[in-house]
This record gives structure tokens, sequence and C-alpha cells, in this order.
């Protein structure tokens, strides 16, 4: 019986079974119908698993994509934002240095 075999016997050609049935005794031919109807039951089964897993693998593709996207567009802003800031403490290096500093400091210090 093709429900005793293991899951991958259960995927067999249409090799396997006869053409023609003219000279198969019905009961032979009967049980050949049940072990070709479970056959295609198990590969409708199969494929259906197949189409889910699929989609749910495009699913997250598109998701990771767009979350690659995000982040990419981040460090874009970032690289743009350090850049400022590095022209901004080329331009004014007094001020950059009390601003990186956290304290407010009197002129003189800087003299």
């Amino acid at each position: 019986m093709a429900s005793l075999a293991p899951d991958t016997a259960r995927f067999r050609p249409a090799t396997d079974f006869p053409k023609e049935i003219r000279t198969i005794e019905p009961d032979q031919a009967n049980a050949l119908y049940v072990e070709m109807r479970d056959c295609l039951i198990f590969t409708n089964r199969s494929r259906a698993q197949l189409v889910r897993r699929n989609t749910e693998h495009k699913e997250k593709t598109l998701a990771l994509r767009s979350h690659i996207n995000t982040l990419q567009s981040l460090i874009e802003q970032l690289k743009a934002q350090k850049q400022n800031q590095i022209q901004e403490q080329e331009r004014h290096p007094c001020s950059a240095r009390r601003r990186n500093d956290g304290n407010e400091r009197p002129a003189q210090y800087f003299v």
C-alpha cells in the first residue's frame, strides 16, 4: 500500500502504472486506482506546500529588501550629516570644539 511507504516513495512516476487496464482484473484495477489517487493527493499537497512556502519566501524577501533600502537611506543621511559637521568644523574650529565638548567655556580658554 502507498500509505505505508516512506514519503519519497509516494512520488511515483506515471510509468509505474499501466497505460491500459483491459488485461487487468477489476480488483487489481481498483487497487491501482486507489494507489494512483493516493499518489495524486500526496503530490497535490506537496505542491500546495511548495507554493505556500514560495509565497512566504517572496514576502520575506520583499520585506528584507525594503528594510535594506531603509537602512541604506539612513546610512546616506548619516554620511551627509557627518560631512556637514566636518565642513562646519573646518569653517569654525572653535565653535565646533565647544559643541563637541558639551560644556560651554568662556571664550578666554580658546585664545
